[in-house]
């Protein structure tokens, strides 16, 4: 009965926002998908480049660093593209012609 009441009494006295911290810890630990790799990640961030600058592409084929700043990005439709960013942020898209 009195250990009834305490842990009735210590849930009651504990903030949600612990209880939800808590079960989300435990949840993460469940997880079994695998994180993407770096290569998933940057092929990802080509494709959506492409796509806000309106460029045709059935999917990123490959895709090869030719320096810090600057990418070919192959595509599925037979398509190439130079990926460059400038020193300033700013992201430039032009055809590439193998």
């Amino acid at each position: 009965m009195i250990t009834n009441r305490l842990k009735t009494s210590l849930l009651l006295r504990c903030p949600p926002a612990v209880l939800i911290l808590a079960f989300a810890a435990v949840c993460v630990g469940c997880s079994k998908e695998k994180p993407p790799s770096h290569e998933d990640i940057i092929r990802g961030d080509f494709e959506e480049i492409l796509d806000l600058n309106e460029q045709k592409c059935d999917g990123i084929v490959g895709f090869e660093k030719i320096s810090d700043l600057e990418y070919l990005v192959a595509c599925g439709n037979g398509e190439s593209y130079r990926i460059h960013v400038s020193h300033e942020g700013h992201v430039n898209v032009a055809p590439h012609d193998p």
